[in-house]
């Protein structure tokens, strides 16, 4: 049984998702990392992640190189082209460079993720035993390795992060469920919890189910998705509220193995954040928006202290 953590930098060079790569190296992460990226990084990322000990793969996507390029793909995207027919064609050089062109990366992960996790089951039967860790990059650190998720979930079993706060009307959650969904469904959700997609963690049959979900959704309502982050959250949302993503742990904040940087937290002596209950989080998300308060963890300092001269030295190579 193996983990395959898959999470998109588009867009990035290594520098900026420095925290979530030296985290990987210092918990000692022994599974696959699947790092969607652009052509140019490519090469890159596989570099650094090679002098860290990261089991690497890199998935390399096109995008626009001009928004007229972007506006010409997404003219022809947003054609009356049945969602399956999407699907179909989308292993086809000249139709996916159209798709990898015009959808927001938010969106286009799932799909790339969904063609990883294809080739990987394809490889060994074996691989259905595996898990998978669906994750965001640049605002993500682990304090313990992501192959411990496994003893929050049973099989077929999502684990799901769920954000310190309730859907309002006010709330970007909410907008987004309207714009694809319509204001009658979106307010059916308000007063519940909001879950993260930036995290989600299963087993093989769990995260199949959830990606085949994500993609025909992104597929239908393409039309309705703005070239903007976000939109994959109120699909997520609306997928786990509506009950298609089968059964769900849900992990809140201080009693869960993730974390996200929003609310009062208990730190160790040691700088580490904490459930209620002593046990260690294994992934804090979004961190970077009070960076002045996690400047005090240990996990930061230890990485300024220790990591991040061999990460800088590989990055100017």
């Amino acid at each position: 049984m193996g983990t395959h953590l898959i999470a998109a930098v588009v867009g990035y060079r290594p520098k900026n998702v420095g925290y979530f790569l030296l985290s990987l190296h210092r918990v000692r992460f022994n599974g696959v990392l699947h790092l969607i990226t652009d052509f140019h990084t490519s090469s890159q990322f596989a570099a650094i992640c090679d002098t860290l000990g990261l089991r690497c793969q890199v998935h390399p996507v096109y995008r626009p190189r001009s928004v007229s390029e972007n506006r010409l793909c997404r003219l022809l995207l947003l054609g009356p082209i049945p969602p399956q027919t999407i699907l179909r064609l989308q292993t086809r050089l000249w139709f996916r460079q159209i798709l990898e062109k015009s959808l927001p990366v938010c969106c286009l992960r799932y799909i790339i993720a969904k063609r990883i996790l294809v080739d990987v089951l394809r490889v060994s039967a074996d691989s259905w035993h595996d898990n998978f860790l669906l994750s965001d990059s640049r605002d993500v650190y682990f304090q313990e390795s992501p192959e411990s998720l496994i003893d929050y979930v049973g099989p077929q079993q999502l684990l799901l992060a769920i954000e310190p706060r309730v859907m309002t009307e006010s709330d970007l959650t909410f907008k987004w469920i309207v714009d694809i969904y319509g204001s009658s469904v979106a307010r059916r959700f308000l007063g519940l919890d909001v879950s993260c997609s930036g995290t989600t963690f299963g087993d093989a049959l769990a995260i199949r189910r959830y990606l085949n979900a994500m993609v025909e959704h992104i597929a239908k309502y393409r039309r309705r998705i703005s070239h903007t982050v976000g939109y994959d959250q109120g699909i997520h949302n609306f997928l786990w509220r509506s009950g298609s993503l089968g059964k769900v742990v849900e992990s809140h904040n201080n009693r869960g193995p993730i974390y996200t940087g929003w609310s009062i937290c208990r730190v160790s002596s040691s700088g580490l954040i904490l459930n209620d209950d002593g046990t260690t989080v294994t992934i804090v998300h979004q961190f970077d928006r009070k960076i002045e308060r996690f400047r005090q963890l240990e996990f930061l300092r230890h990485i300024d202290l220790r990591a991040k001269d061999m990460f800088d030295k590989a990055n100017t190579e």
